[in-house]
């Protein structure tokens, strides 16, 4: 059950900001949902797919609210971003552990349609998202401890690695 809000909570958020701008969302039930994703990732530790069974619902629920392809991956802060980075789709993060500190601006040379007129930074906490629209710049800092982020890319295809700038 909370799974299913969580991602009914990010898809209305992704419904009214996507294409427009970043937009954080405090999911009813995220507690939940992490904790969820935490027992799964213990036993399937050490994977970079999606075994665990929270991860891929999570996936494939926001793929078919969404009516679009949605792809997940885990990442750590700081060995999979350092500096700062192009969103090459739409991309939702989640910190699972720890929490980080996100910076998010519009690229310069961008033609994307982007209401983001000057560069937000946030601390982004254990079961809070955060949507970076494609072509965003952002870069993300741990802070004083590490921290693994729930990626979820949302596009025509997915990514294996996020572009540097």
């Amino acid at each position: 059950m909370a799974l299913s809000s969580f991602a009914r909570d990010l898809a209305l958020c992704l419904a009214v900001h996507r294409d427009i701008c970043p937009a954080i969302v405090w999911p009813e039930g995220s507690d939940v949902v992490v904790d969820a994703i935490r027992k799964a990732r213990r036993q399937s530790l050490g994977t970079q797919d999606l075994e665990n069974t929270a991860e891929k619902y999570l996936t494939m629920s926001l793929a078919e609210l969404l009516s679009c392809h949605v792809e997940g991956s885990r990442g750590s802060i700081p060995a999979d971003f350092n500096g700062i980075c192009i969103a090459p789709v739409d991309l939702v993060l989640v910190p699972i552990v720890g929490n980080c500190f996100i910076r998010i601006e519009r690229q310069q040379s961008s033609t994307h349609n982007s209401t983001l007129e000057r560069p937000i930074e946030l601390r982004l906490r254990v079961g809070e998202a955060l949507y970076v629209p494609y072509g965003a710049l952002f870069s993300a800092d741990e802070g004083q401890a590490s921290c693994e982020l729930l990626m979820l890319s949302m596009g025509p295809t997915a990514y294996r690695s996020i572009p540097r700038q």
